[in-house]
């Protein structure tokens, strides 16, 4: 998981939740694939909780506060159509509800601390060898949110984010073995998993790479 940056909300988004009457469920076609492709662009293409490449038939547009408790009734605040509240998520895929992640998972839950668009996002997970993904600080309820309300921890996402860890690995016993394991070449890791591509995309499950990446950072300065 990583911060979300918004893109400049869509005009006609706009103009949809102005007109009385206007609800998230009868927006036009047209207006929601542009809300949709303004928030794709947002986060790089890939799913705002388990970092899953998507695209614009492979995606849902994702109420981060439930539509269910947060519609204008009984004293909630109306966030149906409110732009920071709209993300785009891995659409689901069949199967028992224990094996669903994501939006898929959380239904109606709300989150205790994730928060999509804030910096601390970048830094309060961290990633094991085999995939399991915690909080970077043992905090009870941001592993909470990661296992109980997102269910980040599927087999799937771990197999998928334990890939991403031993290629990482790999590359770094061969930069040891040609005496190029250092900071400099290490950042230029850091940026290319930070970065996006020239079509606008992150990398898959990019933040497991940039938390060990950061770890070794880490432990070489502590060398010199």
């Amino acid at each position: 998981m990583r911060e979300i940056i918004k893109e400049k909300e869509p005009s006609d988004f706009i103009q949809h939740r102005a007109k009385p009457g206007s609800t998230f469920d009868n927006m036009p076609t047209s207006v929601k694939n542009n809300l949709r492709n303004a928030l794709l662009k947002s986060q790089g293409y890939i799913c705002c909780y388990c970092m899953k490449r998507i695209g614009d038939r492979t995606s849902k547009i994702e109420h981060f506060r439930s539509q269910m408790h947060n519609n204008g009734e009984n004293g909630s605040t109306d966030m149906t159509l409110d732009y920071s509240n709209l993300f785009v998520a891995c659409p689901d895929f069949g199967g028992k509800y224990e094996v669903q992640t994501c939006d898929s998972h959380k239904k109606e839950l709300e989150l205790r601390k994730i928060n999509l668009t804030s910096k601390l996002c970048n830094s309060m997970f961290k990633y094991a060898g085999n995939g399991n993904m915690s909080s970077a600080t043992d905090d009870e309820d941001i592993n909470y949110d990661i296992d109980k309300v997102l269910n980040l921890n599927q087999q799937t996402l771990k197999d998928n984010r334990k890939v991403i860890y031993q290629q990482l690995n790999d590359r770094f016993k061969s930069y040891s073995k040609n005496n190029n394991f250092n900071q400099g070449t290490l950042r230029k890791e850091l940026s290319h998993w930070l970065g996006k591509d020239k079509q606008g995309q992150y990398k898959e499950y990019c933040m497991v790479a940039v938390y060990l990446i950061k770890k070794h950072m880490d432990k070489l300065s502590k060398k010199q």
